[in-house]
């Protein structure tokens, strides 16, 4: 795991080494980075004038406290005038979450402007061109325990290449940047560990996560001196140092790319060079770097300290909800709120929407799904914990002491279809309400509804060349791909494709009735299947690769969702 130093992480450790025997090699490689960070943030102190960029390093080494203090008091004098826009707002908010200063205030004296409100404001309002904007307004938000704008999270997570980085241009053109890519793993970060965050949001930025680690540790992405890798763009410096801190804020093992750091460090002395093996200190390249050497960045840097609000504040979530298993009839969602002048639930349905009527701290939710409580006052919006909720049968009534006995009529037999419904990303199978009991059918090639192993089918048929062709759908939850994020939904799903009986000779040269593994024209792979155990005489099944994403129920609640490959059911035919 990373390693990541604070000014009061020697205390103890004459205590640690009689207890431990601590290998030499180890021992040394964290003094030198801990001799790195410390002669860095003293060439900050005496070099910096201030700054967004120097606070946020001078908070991560955290040995600096005076030179900090300094820095802050002309800080908040004229930060109000640097925050023209989403990205600059964001990064100023940071630098004072990072050294415990009232971030939605601390540049307003007379507490009128709340920046997390304006930074939601812009995100809304698709203000957000400029450089790093959305990973700016992100990540000063998420610090205060708020939930990613919408827009600002879709444009984060629409801008991924397919690599797993992040930079500029497309297609073969696309130029990954380490820099770009370690600002947005900042951002996902602090989503995927957010509890304000729906469940199925904080799974989708978790796989963003592992596509831009997997891309981080490529030949593509990082070089190697003297066994130690690194990243570099304009600088290694600055690209290493923030590569390798939000790398471990991710929870990766940043060792090596640490040991780098160090090595460059003491070719100075003081701060570290804008070039490789170079020899002078650069303010910039330090500032970043040291972020790297800490093993804390954007989004997690902190000084020792407690953050003192300066302005009144949003309202106080005094007690989250819980998760709730229960019948609809005693499912309650209770939260204790402080200083919340209006209340409102929402519930996640690809996005949060707001709950009619559900304007109190108690909510009867009468549908299963993750819910939240958005609490507002003047002086801003506070969310609470995401919920899941869900739903459980009515308990029996207990039976009479003279219970009356009538004739139960016998079972009517149903057909169980012979294939498992697949082709659609993972679902599980959700009887429809409603759905009338039909007779014994085949359920692939009779038009109608269908109720048949406890599940709803619907089929249509068609004219087909010289046969006729049967679709059928079953009605199923699903996970689909909905603005970013995957979302599990109920409806009818597709679940196959049926040739109705007709001459196999009509069949001669087609893909779908002869055994094998063969491409589309549109590049997609498939296997037939004829005569088979599975098939049965005289007959063929047609399966796609394709890939599924399966909804995995998390320990801490809502979903987590798994990508496979596999080969999916996709069609009948049927020979006379």
């Amino acid at each position: 795991m990373p390693t990541r130093f604070t000014a009061a992480s020697a205390v103890g450790s004459l205590a640690a080494l009689l207890l431990t025997v601590v290998p030499v090699s180890a021992a040394n490689a964290d003094d030198q980075l801990r001799a790195a960070v410390t002669a860095a943030a003293d060439y900050i102190a005496t070099s910096a004038p201030g700054g967004a960029d120097a606070i946020i390093a001078l908070a991560a080494a955290d040995t600096q406290p005076t030179a900090l203090d300094g820095m802050l008091k002309a800080f908040a004098g004229s930060a109000a005038g640097s925050a023209g826009n989403a990205a600059s707002r964001g990064k100023l908010m940071i630098a004072a979450d990072a050294a415990n200063l009232d971030a939605r205030f601390f540049a307003d004296a007379s507490c009128a402007t709340n920046w997390a409100e304006t930074q939601r404001a812009d995100a809304e309002a698709g203000k957000l061109s400029a450089y790093w904007a959305p990973q700016l307004v992100v990540i000063s938000l998420a610090r205060l325990g708020e939930p990613a704008p919408e827009a600002a999270l879709e444009k984060i997570l629409s801008t991924q290449h397919s690599g797993g980085a992040w930079g500029y241009g497309s297609g073969a053109a696309f130029t990954a940047q380490p820099d770009d890519t370690a600002m947005s793993l900042y951002a996902l970060g602090l989503v995927a560990d957010s509890e304000v965050e729906a469940a199925e949001t904080r799974a989708t930025a978790r796989a963003a996560i592992d596509k831009a680690v997997a891309w981080s540790r490529s030949d593509a992405a990082r070089r190697q001196l003297d066994g130690n890798y690194y990243w570099a763009t304009y600088s290694p410096a600055n690209s290493t140092g923030l590569m390798a801190s939000a790398l471990a804020e991710v929870g990766e093992d940043v060792t090596s790319p640490q040991a780098f750091l160090a090595a460059q460090q003491s070719l100075t002395g003081s701060g570290w060079s804008n070039t490789l093996n170079g020899t002078k200190p650069q303010l910039m390249a330090t500032t970043q770097a040291i972020l790297g050497a800490t093993g804390a960045g954007y989004g997690t840097a902190r000084a020792t300290g407690e953050v003192t609000p300066t302005c009144a504040q949003p309202p106080t979530i005094a007690a989250q909800p819980s998760d709730v298993t229960a019948p609809p009839s005693s499912a309650r969602l209770t939260a204790d709120v402080t200083d919340g002048d209006t209340l409102q639930w929402q519930r996640f349905d690809g996005a949060w929407v707001d709950v009619d009527g559900a304007t109190s701290a108690t909510l009867s939710p009468a549908t299963e799904g993750q819910y939240r409580l958005t609490a507002t006052n003047a002086n801003g919006s506070s969310f609470s914990r995401v919920a899941t909720v869900t739903l459980t049968a009515e308990p029996s009534p207990s039976p009479s002491a003279s219970p009356s006995v009538s004739p139960k009529p016998d079972p009517t037999p149903s057909a169980t279809p012979d294939a498992t419904p697949s082709s659609s990303p993972s679902r599980t199978a959700t009887p429809r309400p409603g759905t009338p009991t039909a007779p014994v059918v085949d359920v692939y090639t009779t038009p109608g509804l269908h109720t048949s192993g406890g599940r709803a089918w619907s089929t249509t048929c068609e004219p087909y060349s010289k046969t006729t062709r049967c679709r059928t759908e079953i009605w199923a939850t699903t996970v689909v791909l909905r603005d970013g994020r995957y979302v599990r939904t109920t409806g009818w799903a597709f679940n196959n494709l049926t040739y109705l009986p007709s001459p196999r000779a009509l069949w001669a040269g087609n893909p779908l009735a002869e055994k094998g593994e063969w491409t589309s024209p549109e590049n997609r792979m498939w296997r037939t299947d004829c005569d088979s155990a599975v098939t049965g005489r005289g007959g063929c099944r047609n399966y796609l690769l394709a890939t599924t994403v399966s909804a995995v129920p998390a320990a801490s609640g809502g979903w987590s969702f798994v990508q496979a490959d596999a080969w999916v059911f996709n069609g009948i035919v049927r020979f006379s």
